[in-house]
């Protein structure tokens, strides 16, 4: 089983990721190597004249064999470019739904700013790696429900308890329970001298994935709440992609108007308890 996920996720990058990353960086290399020295004086002033960048290429490097060179390499790599990231633009990037992503942002950026992919599917995707896709826009599109993962409506109570507010401490652990309840016992020790938040739906640990706007609406009041008191906030969520997509939409995307100075997502360690840290948010003017 695990050899099968490793060649999956083998597979998966090599063909939409490092492929296109070799084409772009080695075919206007070997076309350049290929074409440049094979041109003639008339065919050569013809590729230098081609555009203000070719004609600036050409004069400011003076031997005129490698300034040929660079400037084929440059109008391929143009062209290459710009034929992946239209092909690409109107894929998806993990359609298939195939791996699990975590701990790859940087990747991703480069998948959709340099590769030009448009969509990505926040399905199978860590709760970390959603808020820091989605606060930084990477994408343009975000899937959320395929004919795989249907969703349904929920209108019921929502509750919402404090804990240890007479703690001086200005972090607060913010748990917002969707798909299944988080214990206290789930939470490692590092955070317990924090006062607490737990805004939880009334209906959880059944299997069903629900959208879940009252959900959605109550964390962005207490987000509103909260702001005027702590500055940092820990948060702790077991939400769909949906309901996780809509509460990072209409909660933590304007960040810094609500006031926080850091926010940061905290997800389970292999023991299968909350304790790893990854900041999603943090103001640097103050």
């Amino acid at each position: 089983m695990r050899k099968e996920k490793t060649f999956k996720k083998f597979y998966f990058w090599s063909i939409k990721f490092w492929i296109p990353i070799l084409v772009i960086v080695f075919v206007p290399i070997l076309v350049s190597c290929l074409s440049s020295s094979g041109l003639t004086f008339k065919e050569v002033n013809g590729v230098a004249n081609t555009n203000y960048y070719t004609r600036a290429i050409y004069q400011l490097v003076p031997n005129r064999k490698f300034s040929t060179y660079i400037i084929i390499w440059f109008l391929t790599l143009v062209i290459t470019l710009t034929s992946i990231r239209k092909m690409k633009s109107s894929d998806t990037f993990n359609g298939n739904n195939s791996i699990y992503f975590s701990d790859c942002y940087c990747y991703l950026w480069i998948a959709a700013n340099i590769l030009g992919y448009k969509k990505f599917q926040l399905i199978s995707v860590s709760l970390p790696l959603q808020f820091e896709l989605v606060i930084n826009e990477v994408f343009s599109e975000f899937i959320v429900e395929t004919s795989l993962t249907p969703y349904e409506k929920f209108d019921g109570d929502i509750s919402i308890k404090y804990k240890n507010r007479e703690y001086t401490a200005d972090i607060m652990n913010v748990l917002i329970c969707d798909s299944y309840n988080i214990r206290e016992n789930d939470i490692a020790a590092d955070f317990n001298s924090y006062p607490v938040l737990k805004i939880s739906s009334s209906k959880m640990d059944d299997g069903i994935r629900y959208d879940n706007p009252k959900l959605v609406r109550r964390v962005r009041e207490e987000m509103n709440k909260v702001s005027k008191q702590y500055r940092e906030l820990n948060i702790f969520l077991t939400t769909n992609p949906k309901n996780t997509l809509k509460i990072i939409g209409s909660s933590f995307m304007a960040s810094d108007r609500f006031g926080f100075e850091k926010i940061s997502v905290i997800s389970m360690d292999n023991d299968r308890i909350y304790k790893k840290a990854k900041v999603i948010y943090q103001n640097n003017k103050n």
